[in-house]
């Protein structure tokens, strides 16, 4: 052995030995031998954005209420009539109103169309703001050790479904699963100006997902339609995962799988979630976003900045029988040329 393969060699184990990296190790014989194929090709698959697909959008608006507490030397004083249960700066110092407006943005896919009334499939977290909230963060300054800084209250909330040049129109929310993360919407077309589709696909088994089966995913970020590619990864009994980038938007997104014998598309799950975060720090007397969780922050390192840390390279999806199962606790039948049913397909387990 030379003595540059040999450097080479000892620097590739100090890096091993260094480096904590957890890897998925994929049997090459058992990877991609499932129910489900990576072959790109698939009937339908020649019309963009696809006409099953619409981009939803929830817009809330909240009246947020900003505290600001009187800081001693020994800390905050309690105080029993204050609304935080410390004492606030004097009036009007010590609170303060704000009107604030929140959007989010997903996809969803429609599953059954009655004329230009469509029911659409998407995820709860992308209609459904919450009706409170109060952010916190942990403090040595009180006896309690926690501080709240800051409340907000929803005043108001709307959904819209629509399509890029098509036009939006208002939904509501007819069934939901919070478990899951999915919801079921209904919305009135007619005012767009061209009527989605039904999924032409059926129903698959996310359940029957392996190690190593590539799936593509559908989504709509920035109201837009994208479409990305990854390789599964079998989770839970609800879920599974795809190494694949969804940035905000994707949530409620459909993934597709290629079915081995036939070349059809199958509906196999629905986009939740990355497995990136989003942290958001805020200064006492600034603004209280909807959602917004701060735990662990010590009160002398926040100021009024946003900071944020994405890392969008694992994406969590909802498997369909979970899907089935809410359809079904809602008494809703889908009904079209293809039914959307699950298909009981005998399987051989993996060693």
């Amino acid at each position: 052995m030379s003595r540059r393969a040999a450097s080479l060699g000892s620097l590739a184990l100090v890096l091993l030995v260094s480096c904590s990296v957890s890897t998925l190790l994929i049997d090459p014989k058992a990877a991609g031998t499932g129910r489900y194929s990576s072959a790109p090709a698939a009937p339908g698959w020649d019309e963009w954005p696809p006409p099953f697909m619409v981009a939803v959008m929830t817009h809330a608006q909240y009246e947020v209420t900003h505290y600001r507490h009187e800081v001693g030397p020994e800390g905050i004083p309690a105080d029993s009539t204050s609304p935080t249960g410390f004492r606030l700066l004097p009036s009007p110092g010590g609170t303060s109103l704000e009107r604030r407006s929140e959007n989010i943005r997903g996809a969803g896919v429609i599953l059954r169309r009655d004329g230009s009334e469509c029911l659409i499939l998407t995820c709860l977290h992308v209609v459904d703001f919450p009706p409170t909230v109060r952010t916190e963060i942990s403090t040595t300054l009180t006896t309690t050790g926690r501080l709240l800084i800051g409340s907000a209250l929803r005043k108001a909330q709307q959904t819209l479904i629509g399509r890029p040049g098509h036009g939006q129109v208002a939904a509501r929310m007819v069934a939901y699963s919070e478990q899951d993360d999915l919801a079921i919407l209904r919305a009135d077309a007619s005012l767009l100006s061209v009527l989605p589709t039904p999924i032409p696909y059926g129903i698959g088994q996310g359940s029957a997902i392996r190690p190593g089966d590539g799936l593509y995913i559908l989504g709509s970020p920035r109201g837009l339609f994208q479409l990305t590619w990854g390789v599964a990864t079998p989770h839970d009994d609800a879920n599974f995962l795809v190494a694949a980038a969804t940035p905000p938007g994707y949530s409620g997104g459909i993934v597709l799988a290629t079915v081995r014998a036939t070349g059809a598309f199958e509906l196999v799950g629905i986009v939740t979630g990355t497995g990136g975060q989003r942290v958001k720090v805020w200064g006492y007397d600034d603004s209280i976003l909807p959602g917004s969780h701060l735990d662990e922050v010590d009160p002398s390192s926040i100021v009024a900045e946003d900071f944020k840390s994405h890392d969008y390279g694992v994406t969590y999806c909802v498997k369909t029988e979970r899907v089935q199962a809410l359809l079904g606790r809602a008494g809703i039948r889908i009904q079209h040329p293809r039914e959307l049913q699950v298909r009981e397909v005998p399987l051989t387990p993996l060693e």
